[in-house]
């Protein structure tokens, strides 16, 4: 592709994101705007061809408006530049959005929360206000890459509102001492974010916003989860991170749980938040654990028991005003507030990397040395070799390869910065390996792709919640039509003892206005037994719905009497089969049996499913979810006495009382 027709490819689509790219140190902007030659078109043309038939000069294709201003955020000449223009993407999608929605939606006032302004969701999530985007990449002499990319959003709104106001320097720097090994300080203004998030809430929930959110959290996780999320959603100020790894050694696999005692003990760290001190303070005063002091302007707490294995570094909570910051040890902490030398700031390798990223002020900052990336290598390495095997985690060890190797085997500090300015928001670092890998993202993220996307797959969403909407509806108003086709049966019966069956022509008086519409149901063919206990029908979609007539206490009565008619069969039962332990419904009318036939169901219940154990002081039976049962008779139970044997009576002999047969 010529430098020409990459210009031409990048405005070949009006309206549409156009990319414009470089992978070669080409004088590309020089090319913008440049017309194609004509000598090509003439050489192809037939020597016999007319000079007047000659092919006319293209006109020059027009580069977008946008360009300018983000080149001049980014380097021409290294192996990568991309631009890609998406003025008005995002509010095209969302009015596409828009209409797809609502012809997914219909009619449907159920729905009618789905359908709104997608464009002013797009606007109010801050990305219908992205004009362009673009990122380079050059070579720097030492080695590596200057990498750069720019976002050109003039008005920071929504989700690009957290990143905070102008640039500034980055402070907090100086409490860093000098051998500091990772440094971060980000700017953060929940606020602004929070108030973005509740703006496109309320679009869809009425109310919407952090009192309903803390509402939510309080009633779920009580009153201190509430205070935590009102502190956490307040936080509007500057986050800063420090980690001296001090005398910490790179690990050996074989031992990193020794390895992890010697870093807790060793390492040095210092958190530091803006915008919520005082807030803390309540919630700090109820945990008892701690214990607290004055000391100066700090307010220091600290556990009452120390942790052993961490030797010296016990850690400390403390509150400046409104900034809360918490350290290894109230002596680092304590060092690092009073340091007038000797800083991170101060540090020539320090300045030396911000120096040549070209960025020394900005919202984001994140510095690294080369000992803290070689100590992330070598932990992911540890994991990867202590990774389980043979479990089916195997996967676990490669993928902590992979992630090695992304992690840069560096001879010099990084640094990435992050920088609102007035026409967006500019990225700038230096690394070993250029943003080529970025193009992927990049190719991923671009509205000719996310669009299409989502314009299917957002209204197909909607489009599955109506039906499933509509689909709970035709269940609720199919169990609504059993019921109602139930009462009027029963009413029929109990008006019509002796009616074995009724149909829709027998009840259609009393059915008349209170079947609903149901598509593709017709509820008007039946026929019911007066033992009927339940109705059920399929739905075109495949679901069954169920309608169980509830028990009357008459139905309940009657099934008990007719329980009551087994317990004289279970006795009989047993004493016929003494090695059998259960007895079926089925078995009870067994030749031999007191009871002759099953008796008739009351309200469809199946007396085939009796079961009656040996042991069982209760006859019982599951009719729709309920059970009904009856006691046993315990005098039936007891056995027969067994009858007596009567022995005969020898006579016995009469023996003459004294003074009987003498003298005469």
């Amino acid at each position: 592709m010529t430098i020409a027709s990459i210009a031409t490819f990048a405005a070949r689509i009006p309206g549409r994101a156009r990319w414009l790219s470089q992978f070669a140190a080409l004088p590309l902007v020089a090319a913008l705007g440049a017309a194609p030659t004509p000598a090509a078109a003439q050489t192809a043309a037939p020597t016999t061809a007319p000079a007047a038939a000659a092919t006319a000069p293209a006109a020059a294709p027009a580069a977008s408006a946008n360009f300018d201003v983000v080149r001049k955020y980014l380097d021409i000449g290294g192996p990568l530049f991309v631009f890609m223009d998406v003025d008005g993407e995002a509010a095209r999608i969302g009015r596409e959005l828009t209409a797809a929605v609502a012809k997914a939606i219909g009619d449907d006032p159920d729905m009618a929360i789905f359908k709104q302004d997608y464009a002013g969701v797009m606007a109010d999530l801050g990305l219908a206000q992205v004009k362009s985007v673009g990122m380079s990449s050059v070579a720097r002499p030492g080695g590596g890459f200057h990498n750069r990319a720019f976002i050109y959003v003039p008005e920071r709104r929504g989700l690009f509102s957290i990143l905070g106001g102008p640039a500034k320097p980055f402070t907090t720097s100086r409490l860093a001492p000098a051998d500091t090994d990772l440094f971060i300080e980000t700017e953060i203004d929940m606020p602004a974010l929070v108030t973005a998030v509740s703006t496109i809430a309320a679009r869809f929930i009425q109310g919407a916003g952090p009192e309903m959110a803390n509402d939510l959290i309080g009633a779920v996780g009580g009153e201190d989860a509430a205070t935590g999320f009102q502190i956490v959603t307040s936080m509007k100020g500057r986050i800063s991170f420090i980690l001296r790894l001090g005398e910490t050694t790179v690990p050996d696999p074989k031992r990193i749980e020794e390895w992890g005692f010697g870093f807790a003990q060793k390492a040095q760290l210092l958190l530091r938040a803006e915008g919520i001190g005082q807030k803390l303070i309540p919630l700090l005063a109820k945990v008892n654990e701690l214990t607290s002091e004055t000391v100066g302007s700090l307010r220091i707490y600290r556990a009452k028991e120390s942790v052993p294995f961490l030797g010296d570094n016990q850690p400390v909570l403390a509150i400046d005003g409104e900034t809360v910051l918490v350290a290894t040890s109230q002596a680092f902490l304590q060092q690092s507030l009073a340091r007038s030398g000797g800083s991170l700031a101060e540090s020539a390798a320090y300045r030396a990397t911000l120096a040549a990223v070209g960025q020394e002020e900005g919202n984001s900052l994140l510095y690294g040395t080369p000992r803290m990336f070689t100590l992330v290598r070598a932990l992911l390495l540890a994991a990867g070799e202590a990774a389980p095997k043979g479990t089916g985690d195997e996967f676990l060890g490669p993928l902590l390869q992979v992630l090695v190797g992304q992690i840069p085997d560096l001879s010099e500090p990084l640094a990435q910065v992050t920088a609102n300015v007035p026409d967006g928001i500019v990225m700038r670092g230096n690394n070993v390996a250029s943003l080529r890998s970025a193009l992927l993202t990049l190719g991923i993220y671009n509205p000719d792709l996310i669009g299409p996307i989502l314009l299917a797959a957002v209204p197909a969403a909607v489009q599955m919640q109506v039906q499933q909407k509509a689909q709970g509806k035709a269940a609720e108003n199919t169990e609504a039509n059993l019921q109602a086709i139930a009462e009027v049966a029963l009413e029929f019966f109990r008006d019509n003892p002796d009616a074995g069956e009724v149909t829709y022509k027998d009840v259609e008086a009393k059915l008349a206005g209170r079947l609903k519409p149901v598509k593709d149901m017709d509820f008007t063919d039946f026929t019911l037994e007066r033992s009927f206990n339940k109705l059920e029908v399929e739905l075109p979609n495949g679901q069954t719905v169920t309608y169980h007539v509830p028990l009357t206490d008459a139905d309940r009565e009657a099934i008990r009497k007719n329980l009551a008619l087994f317990d004289r069969v279970v006795v009989w039962y047993f004493q016929k089969n003494p090695g059998e332990t259960v007895m079926l419904g089925n078995e009870a009318t067994d030749p031999g049996s007191p009871m002759r036939e099953l008796p008739a169901s009351v309200r469809g219940e199946n007396y085939n499913e009796l079961q009656v154990r040996k042991t069982d002081t209760e006859i019982a039976l599951d009719i729709n979810g309920e059970t009904i049962s009856v006691r046993r008779d315990p005098a039936l139970q007891r056995p027969a006495p067994a009858p007596q044997r009567t022995q005969p009576q020898r006579p016995q002999q009469q023996r003459p009382r004294q003074g009987q047969g003498q003298g005469g």
